[in-house]
């Protein structure tokens, strides 16, 4: 794997460091260096001595990338890390960063790559990234979740896209840190801890105490001498929901989606029958008024046979509302084949241990002529 030097400014264009000795939004032509730390050796006089080309740059806008265009860093961040890990001694391990922990944190992932410590964020890209520990948001477990934080590793292992996004991390670097003391938790001495410390020694005291507990509770469990049966003593009174199973019986919940199935059949005939009432019925009501004169219409009749005919239509135009709302809000087909998939609607049953099912069955009568 190689890497490249990348510029991304506000507008989101990437820069890329050519061959050439200057900047280019093209795909060809990009310098690339073998070694991260030889790309962070060479920033400082690549500024120098080509002052034009990075005049108007914010330091704070340089990227380092691999290859195949994944972020590896901010350059900033990998410039202090590079610093911090020549100032160190490379024999003698260093202890860990002191982290500001917030009050309910209490572990987090930690992993040392080339001298230097990183602490798991989900918050940075995609997948999260080991970042330093003035980079940005670490994310912290409380003293509860362990095994959260341990599972958080194990996912991380598998995870090659995370992986890569720190050159020199590998899975076995990875590990659980008490965040306020620096102390490996799991799995143990895997932050340069070459023994046990005192709170790990601690620890193991206390597991042992609660390991001699353990044995004396499921002893006592496996002795049936010393169970002490059911008590009724701590429960609490709750009110259940009241269901009318009278009222609304499944049958009769079936016999409605049924009723209503046949009505929505009735939706193509109900449509045509509104459409006669607006486009015929109504138009020889009208004609009538406009083309016979008023004196030869007996006026009561006329308003008597008009207003059955509207009250008519308004149950027809009614019905139609309603269909045409619930068939486009339902699936009929798939509601049905969903009824058809339950077993239990079949009225029977399957084993799922066919020589256990034939035990019960043997223990079962099922001769008719009792």
């Amino acid at each position: 794997m190689s890497y490249q030097l990348v510029y991304l400014p506000q507008s989101g264009n990437k820069n890329y460091w050519t061959i050439n000795n200057s900047f280019t939004h093209k795909d060809d032509q990009h310098r690339f260096w073998a070694q991260l730390a030889q790309l962070c050796a060479d920033f400082p006089g690549l500024k120098e001595k080509f002052p034009t080309r990075f005049a108007n740059k914010r330091d704070d806008r340089f990227y380092i990338y691999t290859d195949d265009g994944q972020e590896v860093a901010l350059l900033t961040s990998q410039l202090k890390n590079t610093e911090t890990a020549t100032s160190q001694s490379t024999t003698t391990p260093q202890p860990p960063t002191q982290l500001a922990v917030p009050p309910k944190g209490y572990y987090a992932i930690a992993a040392r790559v080339g001298g230097i410590l990183y602490y798991y964020s989900s918050k940075t890209g995609t997948n999260g990234a080991m970042i330093g520990a003035q980079d940005g948001i670490i994310r912290f477990w409380k003293q509860h979740e362990l095994n959260k934080a341990i599972a958080t590793v194990r996912n991380l292992c598998q995870n090659d896209k995370f992986l890569r996004r720190l050159p020199g991390l590998r899975p076995e670097m990875l590990t659980v840190i008490n965040a306020r003391t620096g102390t490996s938790v799991w799995p143990l001495n895997n932050v340069d801890q070459e023994a046990a410390t005192p709170v790990e020694a601690e620890s193991a005291n206390q597991n042992a105490a609660l390991l001699t507990e353990v044995k004396q509770l499921l002893s006592n469990h496996f002795d049936p001498a010393k169970h002490e049966g059911i008590h009724n003593d701590q429960g609490f009174r709750f009110d259940p929901p009241t269901v009318d199973l009278d009222q609304y019986d499944a049958s009769k919940v079936f016999a409605a989606l049924c009723y209503l199935i046949e009505a929505l059949n009735q939706r193509p005939a109900v449509d045509e029958l509104l459409n006669i009432y607006d486009k015929l019925i109504l138009q020889d009501y009208l004609h009538t008024v406009e083309l016979v004169d008023n004196q030869q219409i007996d006026g009561d009749a006329f308003v008597a046979a008009f207003h059955q005919m509207r009250q008519q239509r308004r149950k027809v135009k009614d019905l139609s509302i309603l269909l045409d709302t619930i068939d486009q809000n339902i699936n009929q087909t798939l509601l049905l084949r969903e009824l058809l998939k339950h077993q239990s609607l079949r009225n029977q049953y399957h084993f799922r241990n066919r020589e256990l099912g034939a035990r019960l069955l043997s223990m079962i009568d099922t001769r008719d002529d009792q």
